[in-house]
């Protein structure tokens, strides 16, 4: 049955239906064409056109969704966005208002953009051709993704973040806000990256020398940090808000100034809450907005209890 998400029946009134579930054209409705060929959009409001086709796309009557764009069951594309042709859209993702969802580019060597099932993609975003993202991306408002990235599973932009292009970001990765990853640079799994942190990448700016950053897994990059050009990060190190690196930190460390300094290691922080336990590793007490199996490697890597 046409009808719009609200209930309320399309202007005009509803439309007739014939034997087969599939209703009759309404009133100020026009064919999209394309993959969501058999959607039909109305001024008023979304519509499907065919009650029984539940996996249909639903497409905002003022998006703009290209031929040859590939979506998945159940993808919903918000007012004004636009969807180019080179893309793989997973089942089950909303792209909020205004997007720009597979934008061409030069140097993205004409890959599409994929995008993995149940990913959120919020007002605002532009996502480049020719990256890959796993499974439950999401982003916040504004959030540009260039070209030739690649992360894995559940990684989260921040509003505002800025991927330059040519990075390898693992799975569940947590970026703030306003965080900018220069190009090439590695980012391992369950890396959290605070607001305002910069990844650099060119030692002599400006040159046409590009020497990413090293994040490795569970590294923790606080508030306001700067990581200059080349820098490795070791895996469960701590780098302490506002601190410039420009030198490899060491597995299991905390820096912290201007430039770094060894502080101590992470095992020796507690936690502030009177409990005497060790904040890091940072999940053996911090796991929420994953799923549930993100750890099941962790946990069965931990020492039994007793």
């Amino acid at each position: 049955m046409c009808s719009p998400p609200s209930g309320r029946p399309p202007r005009g009134g509803l439309p007739s239906r014939r034997p087969g579930g599939e209703s009759d054209e309404p009133v100020n409705c026009a064919p999209i064409s394309g993959p969501a060929a058999v959607l039909r959009v109305c001024r008023g409001g979304w519509r499907r056109w065919d009650a029984a086709a539940l996996s249909t796309p639903l497409i905002h009557p003022t998006a703009h969704v290209e031929p040859g764009a590939k979506l998945g069951e159940n993808v919903s594309v918000g007012p004004f966005a636009v969807v180019h042709a080179n893309v793989e859209i997973g089942r089950d993702t909303e792209l909020g208002s205004h997007c720009e969802i597979g934008l061409p580019s030069p140097l993205s060597g004409g890959g599409p953009l994929v995008v993995g099932p149940g990913s959120v993609i919020r007002s605002h975003s532009v996502l480049y051709e020719g990256s890959t993202y796993g499974e439950r991306l999401i982003t916040g408002h504004r959030v540009t993704l260039r070209e030739r990235t690649t992360a894995g599973r559940n990684a989260r932009f921040g509003t505002l973040t800025d991927i330059q292009g040519d990075c390898e970001i693992g799975d569940f990765f947590r970026a703030h806000s306003n965080v900018h990853v220069g190009k090439h640079s590695r980012i391992g799994n369950f890396v959290w990256i605070f607001p305002y942190c910069v990844l650099t990448n060119d030692p002599h700016p400006p040159s046409h020398i590009q020497m990413g950053c090293v994040i490795e897994d569970y590294a923790v990059v606080a508030t306001m940090s700067v990581i200059l050009p080349g820098v490795r990060v070791g895996s469960h190190a701590v780098v302490g808000a506002h601190t410039l690196v420009n030198r490899d930190v060491q597995p299991y460390t905390l820096v912290a100034g201007n430039p770094a300094k060894p502080i101590r290691a992470t095992r020796e922080i507690m936690l502030r809450d009177g409990t005497g336990r060790p904040a890091y590793p940072w999940p053996s007490h911090f796991r929420e907005g994953y799923p549930d199996d993100a750890f099941a490697d962790w946990d069965s890597d931990q020492p039994a209890a007793g």
